[in-house]
């Protein structure tokens, strides 16, 4: 079969940079993965399928909020302890349901990469896109979702000055934030929010620029009155268009307001097992 790769070409399409403008660092970065794939043929597709099928019959899938609660906290509690062990990296905060995967779904098809850490790699790269693309200008984030903290470290490591606030309903989420601020000597803020049951209100850590406490109801309204249009992404489907839900069940979302400090806050979320889910399908898994 023939090899093809994914190239910064493709990913100027995907995320719609310009012709030969994908910042060199993602360039660089992109150059250390081993890309190749080839489209799966039908055995290979139907070996996908019978996969899938099989997964859906696992009692695991079913989860109440009890026992999803303790799952998320033991894996980020693992995540914590390699990381005071090992010493802070992407790797030791890696989630560890990226255990690699022989298929991945990418450009409309089904794909077989050389590298089966080709997803979580991917995921990567996207991310970093996502920050040169429409944070920059963004003096605070907030990740609602942060998990292993694996991102808060990226959006530290991108960016030299901006305040970082991760939000999750897990104690170790909250752990490793509070230690990457402490090691990092940075401006890194983990704060507990359920994201099952929200509260109606909740404010951002105290003696932080950021914008004060804001009903989830007036969430929206604010976001359409956002005078910061720089930082809108290219569809309109990736606004949060309504509540704390809607954001935290899309796969890649981002508001912008303007708060009464002037203090624009980009609200990201990045923390589900996807490259980005793009309107029309272009990278997907």
């Amino acid at each position: 079969m023939m090899a093809q790769t994914i190239t910064s070409t493709d990913f100027e399409r995907m995320f719609r940079f310009a012709p030969g403008t994908l910042p060199g660092f993602i360039q660089e970065e992109l150059s250390k993965i081993d890309t190749s794939y080839h489209q799966a043929d039908a055995a290979e597709l139907a070996e996908y399928i019978l996969r899938f099928l099989q997964q859906i019959e696992k009692p695991w899938l079913v989860r109440n909020k009890a026992e999803n609660l303790a799952a998320f906290e033991k894996g980020w509690s693992e995540n914590y302890q390699k990381m005071v062990t090992d010493g802070i990296s992407l790797n030791a905060l890696k989630p560890g349901y990226f255990r690699g995967n022989k298929f991945l779904r990418y450009d409309n098809g089904l794909i077989v990469p050389a590298n089966q850490q080709l997803e979580f790699d991917l995921f990567k790269i996207a991310r970093y896109c996502v920050f040169d693309k429409y944070l920059r200008n963004a003096e605070a984030v907030v990740e609602l979702g942060c998990g292993s903290c694996q991102n808060l470290l990226m959006l530290a490591e991108f960016f030299k000055n901006i305040k970082i606030f991760g939000a999750d309903w897990t104690q170790a989420s909250i752990k490793t934030a509070d230690f990457l601020a402490k090691k990092l000597n940075r401006d890194i803020v983990g704060f507990h929010l359920d994201m099952l049951e929200p509260q109606k209100t909740f404010s951002f850590p105290p003696a932080r620029r950021c914008s004060p406490s804001t009903p989830l109801s007036s969430w929206d309204a604010a976001m359409r009155q956002s005078s910061s249009t720089s930082l809108r992404p290219s569809h309109p489907s990736s606004y949060i268009t309504s509540r704390l839900s809607s954001c935290l069940l899309k796969t890649i979302s981002w508001i912008s307001w303007q708060s009464v400090t002037s203090i624009n806050a980009i609200i990201f979320k990045a923390t589900c097992r996807a490259c980005m889910n793009l309107r029309n399908g272009e990278l997907l898994r």
